[in-house]
């Protein structure tokens, strides 16, 4: 048995479904079990019993001074049940940095690699999946709101993230962090005209300051701490911006581009189905 835990995200819905076609018996962890609308699987809200490994993702938001309490409960609880690997989904910088995301995320993967247990530390660039924000306004013809415009990054597919894990669910990469990316570097100007391709018309963008950027983030719930940590890491370095070879090397494949992402999901923002 294998435990998804953040089963509805981008990323645990993808490893849930990538195990449940490979036919491993999985239970998908979510907040709102009755809820679930993804495959055929066992769903709990907490139960990790007779898991051997486990993937763990925790949506909690950066909290400067504070501590990742809800990752420390999820691998509290994996320990408590016996859990032999801990597959964590990190981000691309993972401890690096002395400002508050770098103490932030070097507390999150000291949780999993101080646990005792076996390990892997996943490292995604920039997901294609945050396009996604901008089908509430595409499929109406408006503009859409495009933040670090031309600041381009090496984004992956969530599913190629998914597809790591997966391996590393089953054994494999046991003391690696891998940092993941897709096979090019685009700016989110770049996504916005691959999928209007995609949809054969042209999208308008409408660009975000640095300032209205960083409202929009305080106006979601975002510490100004946060809010400037991430504007100076986008604005002042590459981080992120080269492709890597890491998923074809363990994959045996080349990553998905943006446009093969785009066509996955040309439904979300307003395409009809062919």
């Amino acid at each position: 048995m294998i435990v998804v835990a953040g089963a509805t995200g981008h990323v645990g819905s993808e490893v849930v479904a990538q195990l449940a076609a490979a036919g491993e018996p999985v239970r998908a962890l979510t907040r709102r079990p009755d809820a679930w609308q993804g495959p055929d699987v066992e769903v709990s809200r907490d139960d990790l019993s007779g898991a051997r490994a486990a993937f763990l993702m925790s949506s909690e938001p950066v909290a400067p001074g504070g501590t990742p309490t809800r990752l420390a409960e999820l691998v509290a609880r994996a320990l408590d049940a016996g859990v032999g690997h801990l597959v964590l989904l990190s981000v691309f910088s993972g401890p690096e940095g002395a400002d508050v995301i770098g103490r932030w995320n070097a507390a999150r993967e000291a949780l999993v690699v101080d646990s005792g247990v076996p390990w892997t530390l996943l490292r995604p660039g920039r997901f294609f999946s945050n396009a996604l924000a901008w089908a509430r306004s595409v499929p109406d013809g408006g503009p859409a709101p495009v933040g670090f415009a031309r600041r381009a990054a090496a984004g992956i597919d969530p599913a190629d993230v998914a597809a790591v894990a997966v391996r590393a669910l089953g054994g494999d990469l046991v003391g690696a962090a891998p940092r993941l990316t897709g096979p090019e570097s685009l700016t989110p100007l770049d996504e916005l005209r691959l999928l209007g391709e995609v949809l054969g018309r042209p999208l308008p963008a409408r660009e975000l300051g640095p300032d209205d950027v960083a409202r929009g983030m305080v106006a979601g719930g975002t510490a100004p701490e946060v809010v400037d940590a991430i504007l100076a890491r986008t604005l002042g370095s590459d981080e992120g911006v080269d492709p890597l070879p890491t998923v074809r090397e363990l994959l045996g494949r080349e990553p998905r581009r943006f446009v093969d992402w785009a066509r996955a999901h040309a439904d979300a923002f307003g395409a009809v189905p062919s």
